[in-house]
C-alpha cells in the first residue's frame, strides 16, 4: 500500500490570486456593513474639494495694466509659456497698476495675480497679498514737445502745461502727485494736469494736442518706444532725482546715460 502524500509546490501566482481575493471578499462585507458611511464619506470630500479648490486651476487671470505698457508685453509673453502646461492666461486690462492692485484684494473681481508698479500701496494695506519680488525697472518718463529744457525744476516748469497725468488708478498719478506735494503742488487742484490714458495720451502728444505727457512704463512697452522714435519729442532730465528717492525711499534712480538711445543724433 502506497502510503505517500502528494503536496502541490508553492506558487506565488496562486498565492497572490488567493490573497486578493480574501481581501476583495473583506471589502465586499466591509462596504455592506459600513455602505452608509462610506457613503457620507465620499459626499464630504466632494464638498471639500468643490469648496477649497485645492488643485491648479485651468484658467488663470492676470492684470497687466493698459493697453500699450510693458506689462501687457509682459503678460503675452506668458500666455504660451501657460499654454504648455495646459494652463489658459487671460490678460486683463486695468486702468493701471493700484486699479490691478484693487482688483487683486476684491475677492468678487476674477483677477489672479498682477503685474504692476511697486510704491503705489503702504506697508499693511493689504495683509492678503503677497509679493513675488521684482522683474525690472518702470521708469517715471516725462516727454515733451517743444523747446529743448535744460532747466532743473522740471515740476515748476511744466506745472502749467497741457500735461497728462494718468488716470485715477494709475501708479503714475500716484507717484506724481506724491513728487509734486514735495513741492507743495497740489495735483488735483490744476485744470491743465489732464486725466487721459497712456496710449490716448501719446497720441495726443505726437500730434502736438497737449505740452507734455508723464508717464510709468518699461523701455520696452510699445508706448515708450513710440515716443523714443519720435524726433520731436524731448525726455525731461530729473536732476533732483537722488533727492526725490532720499525723501521717498521705494522709488530709484535710473540713469539712461548720453546717447544711450542713439549716438548717431545724441539722444539723450
Amino acid at each position: 500500500m502506497n502510503n505517500k502524500v502528494y503536496r502541490k509546490k508553492p506558487s506565488l501566482i496562486r498565492h497572490t490570486r488567493d490573497s486578493l481575493g480574501r481581501e476583495m471578499q473583506a471589502w465586499k462585507v466591509l462596504i455592506q456593513a459600513e455602505w452608509k458611511w462610506i457613503l457620507s464619506l465620499i459626499f464630504g470630500l466632494v464638498i471639500l474639494i468643490a469648496c477649497t479648490r485645492p488643485l491648479p486651476p485651468n484658467d488663470v487671470y492676470l492684470a497687466v495694466g493698459q493697453q500699450g505698457s510693458i506689462f501687457e508685453t509682459m503678460g503675452k509673453k506668458l500666455v504660451p509659456y501657460f499654454a504648455k502646461e495646459g494652463v489658459q492666461l487671460h490678460l486683463v486690462h486695468t486702468k493701471g497698476s493700484a486699479s490691478s492692485l484693487a482688483d487683486l484684494a476684491d475677492k468678487g473681481v476674477q483677477v489672479n495675480a498682477a503685474l504692476m508698479v511697486g510704491g503705489i500701496a503702504t506697508k499693511g494695506q493689504f495683509p492678503n497679498l503677497l509679493s513675488l519680488g521684482s522683474i525690472e525697472y518702470v521708469p517715471l518718463w516725462l516727454f515733451y514737445r517743444g523747446q529743448d529744457f535744460q532747466g532743473s525744476g522740471v515740476f515748476a516748469h511744466f506745472a502749467s502745461k497741457r500735461i497728462s497725468v494718468g488716470v485715477d488708478g494709475s501708479a503714475e498719478k500716484i507717484i506724481i502727485g506724491k513728487l509734486l506735494n514735495l513741492y507743495g503742488i497740489a495735483l488735483d487742484d490744476r485744470e491743465n494736469f489732464l486725466r487721459i490714458p497712456d496710449a490716448e495720451a501719446v497720441q495726443k502728444l505726437i500730434d502736438g494736442e497737449i505740452d507734455a505727457v508723464c508717464m510709468m512704463d518699461g523701455i520696452d512697452g510699445p508706448n515708450i518706444q513710440r515716443l523714443l522714435e519720435n524726433k520731436d519729442i524731448h525726455i525731461a532730465n530729473f536732476a533732483y532725482a537722488p533727492a526725490y528717492v532720499k525723501k521717498l525711499p521705494f522709488l530709484s534712480t535710473v540713469v539712461i546715460p548720453m546717447g544711450g538711445l542713439g549716438l548717431k543724433d545724441h539722444r539723450p
